[in-house]
């Protein structure tokens, strides 16, 4: 009699329920497992059957609320996830975004550097062109630049001494040694304040302009050994070499 009570009691619980929790839910279904079905009348047989009945759909709902709990949980860690990458994305672009305007302000200065070199050149190449055609007209042969050593401040030998320490201390020998001779000699006559009447170039190296030499020395405009440590970088960095400046003046005849 009191199994019974407790299965009407039970399903009175169970009955006027939507949905429990899985605690409770497996409460009901030990108290269920405890009722002896053979020994209840065919009444309380129907109410024992409801009671089985209602117990599945709540197993079901609770299952599907479970079900629907997990859903949610895993969109919103999802969403976290895209928020996490759509940042770091965001982030990623930002750099290439900085890494691409580097690398075209590299561009657009070596362009830069480049025509301002190929205008000297092309001023350089003029200029000895009307040089030449001067020369041609007046039918001497053409000098490079005009100047006296006397007005020199250092004398034919000091500059030749000069020349001899900065080649022995880059270790110039042979023929680069001798092509860089062949073109101080044609350039400048080997005097230091040589200046070319038609372009203004300056020096043993006819540096244009000859404020480019600064940097080697304060005395640029009479130190033979400042104005050769000029004329050697300048051949290094647009010939790389003597062998390379040599076929240049062949073709050219200046430098």
């Amino acid at each position: 009699m009191k199994k019974i009570l407790n299965m009407v009691l039970l399903s009175a619980s169970i009955l006027s329920t939507t949905h429990i929790s899985a605690d409770t839910h497996k409460d009901i279904n030990s108290k269920i497992k405890e009722i002896d079905k053979s020994s209840l009348n065919s009444e309380n047989k129907k109410l024992y059957n409801k009671l089985i009945s209602k117990n599945e759909e709540l197993k079901s709902t609770t299952k599907s609320l479970s079900n629907a709990k997990q859903s949610l949980k895993e969109i919103s860690s999802h969403k976290v996830t895209q928020m996490n990458t759509k940042s770091e994305l965001t982030k990623r672009n930002n750099e290439l975004d900085k890494q691409i305007a580097d690398l075209q302000s590299q561009v657009n200065k070596k362009n830069e550097d480049k025509q301002k070199k190929d205008a000297e050149e092309k001023q350089k190449q003029e200029q000895a062109k009307q040089a030449e055609a001067k020369s041609s007209q007046s039918g001497s042969s053409p000098s490079k630049a005009q100047g006296t050593t006397s007005n020199a401040s250092y004398s034919s030998s000091q500059v030749k001494e000069a020349f001899d320490r900065i080649t022995s201390e880059l270790g110039i020998t042979g023929s680069d040694k001798a092509t860089w001779e062949y073109v101080i000699s044609v350039e400048s006559g080997w005097n230091p304040q040589a200046t070319n009447p038609s372009s203004g170039a300056y020096g043993l190296g006819q540096a244009l302009p000859a404020g480019k030499m600064a940097e080697f020395g304060s005395d640029y405009m009479t130190n033979p050994y400042t104005q050769l440590k000029w004329m050697y970088a300048y051949i290094m960095d647009r010939y790389h070499s003597f062998a390379n400046l040599q076929a240049f003046w062949d073709k050219n005849h200046w430098y």
